[in-house]
This record gives C-alpha cells, sequence and structure tokens, in this order.
C-alpha cells in the first residue's frame, strides 16, 4: 500500500490498534476500528464508548472498521461525531 502512496489504512475492528501503532514504522495514519455490529445494534451510549476508545488507543481517524448496515442508528452515527468532539486535542 505504502509503494502506491497510501497515507491512511482502514483497518478493521479485529486488528488490535495498539499493536498496530507501536509497529507503524512508516508514518501512515489509522482510520476505522470501532465495530460496525455494534455501531449497528448497540446504544448510542455503547457507540460512544467504543468510540473514546478507539480513540484514547490513537487512531487517527475514526470510523467504522468495516461497512455498516443499512438499518444502523442515525443517533449511533451521531454518538461517534459526539465522542470525537468531546475528545481532547493532544
Amino acid at each position: 500500500m505504502l509503494k502506491v502512496g497510501a497515507k491512511a489504512l482502514s483497518i478493521d475492528q479485529k486488528t488490535d490498534l495498539k499493536k498496530a501503532i507501536e509497529k507503524n514504522t512508516t508514518g501512515v495514519s489509522f482510520v476505522g476500528n470501532v465495530d460496525p455490529s455494534v455501531i449497528s445494534r448497540e446504544t448510542s451510549t455503547r457507540v460512544q464508548e467504543e468510540s473514546l476508545k478507539a480513540l484514547e488507543s490513537g487512531i487517527d481517524l475514526l470510523a467504522p472498521g468495516c461497512s455498516l448496515e443499512p438499518h444502523t442508528p442515525t443517533e449511533n452515527l451521531k454518538a461517534m461525531l459526539h465522542a470525537v468532539q468531546s475528545y481532547p486535542i493532544k
């Protein structure tokens, strides 16, 4: 991926984000990591908790770890946004 000039890499929820960051010697940014089944099926509170967990682990751009289910509640997407907005910039 780096050979084609990628600046970011989307990683799914199965990837250990802390380990990926530790092993990243390329400077590539990481995108994703929130479990789409949590986003689609859990409460907005749980989605916000998982989003904050990804942010605290060092994700560069918060996003679903994969594609979202069509019935994903809008409130849960807003919970992800709220997590980003409330997270202190470091």
